[in-house]
């Protein structure tokens, strides 16, 4: 299990992910599982070397699964059937890139996509609903917006949502105007050459 590389284990947490959320659609329980994922999203990032746990070769299935008892109460049976199932399987040291997985695929299925945003300076909420609201005509989905301040691009805003740039900002638009203004004096010097050419 440790030895497999991160495009492995992304592709089996993405297996198991699929599984899970099926399941919990099923039986009304995304909500729940979602939740609750993001609380051992949270624990984990806390406590990094419980992956190192997960993974190690000297800790043993039961040990494992004493470890998982104590979180008895307060998960729902089907999150500890999961986690049961991974550890007899020797999985749980995907569960990251199961958790990531499974919330993507929730995005998917809602329609929802991340969006990182730009701007040049602060903006009110009203401008942000503006912003958000031309995302979402534009990408056909309700974008998730994680929104930081660069000042360099001197106004306007630049999206990008995955491969998707979407730019906006006056730096663009002002070298787009540089690179016509150029181009049409280059057409025309070329053109005044033309002419002479004929000419002569």
């Amino acid at each position: 299990m440790a030895g497999e590389n991160q495009q492995e284990r992304k592709k089996l947490g993405s297996t198991y992910a699929l599984a899970l959320y099926d399941l919990a659609s099923e039986q009304g329980l995304l909500d729940t599982v979602r939740e609750q994922l993001n609380v051992w999203k949270e624990l984990l990032a806390r406590n990094p070397e419980l992956i190192h746990f997960f993974d190690s070769v000297l800790a043993t299935a039961e040990d494992r699964e004493k470890f998982l008892q104590q979180f008895q109460n307060d998960f729902h049976p089907l999150s500890m059937n999961f986690l049961g199932v991974m550890n007899h399987r020797d999985r749980l040291g995907i569960l990251p890139a199961v958790i990531q997985a499974f919330a993507q695929e929730d995005d998917r299925r809602n329609k929802r996509v991340k969006v990182k945003l730009w701007t040049a300076v602060p903006i009110d909420e009203h401008l942000r609903q503006d912003i958000m609201q031309t995302l979402q005509k534009y990408l056909q989905k309700e974008p998730i917006v994680d929104h930081q301040i660069r000042p360099e691009i001197l106004g306007g805003f630049v999206a990008r949502a995955g491969d998707l740039l979407i730019d906006g900002s006056v730096k663009t638009r002002l070298s787009t105007l540089q690179k016509n203004l150029l181009r049409r004096g280059e057409d025309e010097i070329q053109s005044g050459r033309d002419f002479i050419s004929n000419q002569a």
